[in-house]
Protein backbone atom coordinates (compact mmCIF):
# COMPACT_ATOMS: atom_id res chain seq x y z
CA UNK A 1 0.00 0.00 0.00
CA UNK A 2 2.76 2.21 0.64
CA UNK A 3 4.11 1.85 -2.78
CA UNK A 4 0.57 2.63 -4.48
CA UNK A 5 0.38 5.43 -2.20
CA UNK A 6 3.08 7.70 -3.44
CA UNK A 7 1.49 7.34 -6.58
CA UNK A 8 2.66 4.01 -8.41
CA UNK A 9 0.64 1.84 -10.62
CA UNK A 10 -0.06 -1.82 -9.89
CA UNK A 11 2.36 -3.12 -12.42
CA UNK A 12 4.86 -0.85 -11.66
CA UNK A 13 4.10 -2.18 -8.06
CA UNK A 14 4.20 -5.55 -9.10
CA UNK A 15 7.86 -5.14 -11.11
CA UNK A 16 9.20 -3.47 -7.98
CA UNK A 17 8.20 -6.58 -5.95
CA UNK A 18 8.50 -9.38 -7.98
CA UNK A 19 5.23 -10.00 -8.20
CA UNK A 20 2.11 -10.57 -11.00
CA UNK A 21 0.00 -7.49 -11.55
CA UNK A 22 -2.94 -10.06 -10.39
CA UNK A 23 -1.08 -10.50 -7.04
CA UNK A 24 -1.29 -7.15 -5.84
CA UNK A 25 -4.68 -6.61 -7.68
CA UNK A 26 -6.00 -9.51 -4.84
CA UNK A 27 -3.70 -8.28 -1.95
CA UNK A 28 -4.64 -4.70 -2.47
CA UNK A 29 -8.32 -6.28 -2.61
CA UNK A 30 -7.61 -8.16 0.94
CA UNK A 31 -6.54 -4.97 2.34
CA UNK A 32 -9.94 -2.97 1.28
CA UNK A 33 -11.72 -5.96 2.12
CA UNK A 34 -10.40 -6.24 6.02
CA UNK A 35 -10.91 -2.40 6.35
CA UNK A 36 -14.21 -2.67 4.66
CA UNK A 37 -13.49 0.29 2.55
CA UNK A 38 -14.79 0.62 -0.94
CA UNK A 39 -11.04 2.31 -2.76
CA UNK A 40 -8.38 3.15 -2.22
CA UNK A 41 -8.25 6.60 -1.45
CA UNK A 42 -10.55 5.48 1.79
CA UNK A 43 -8.24 2.66 2.66
CA UNK A 44 -5.29 5.28 2.10
CA UNK A 45 -6.89 7.72 4.48
CA UNK A 46 -7.60 5.75 7.20
CA UNK A 47 -3.99 3.94 7.08
CA UNK A 48 -2.78 7.26 7.49
CA UNK A 49 -4.29 7.94 10.46
CA UNK A 50 -6.39 11.16 8.80
CA UNK A 51 -10.02 11.44 10.01
CA UNK A 52 -12.73 10.28 7.05
CA UNK A 53 -14.17 12.61 4.48
CA UNK A 54 -17.53 13.20 5.51
CA UNK A 55 -16.99 12.06 9.31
Amino acid sequence: MQLLGRGLSTDEVAARLFLSPTTVRVHVSSVLKKLRVKDRESAFTILSGEEPRGV
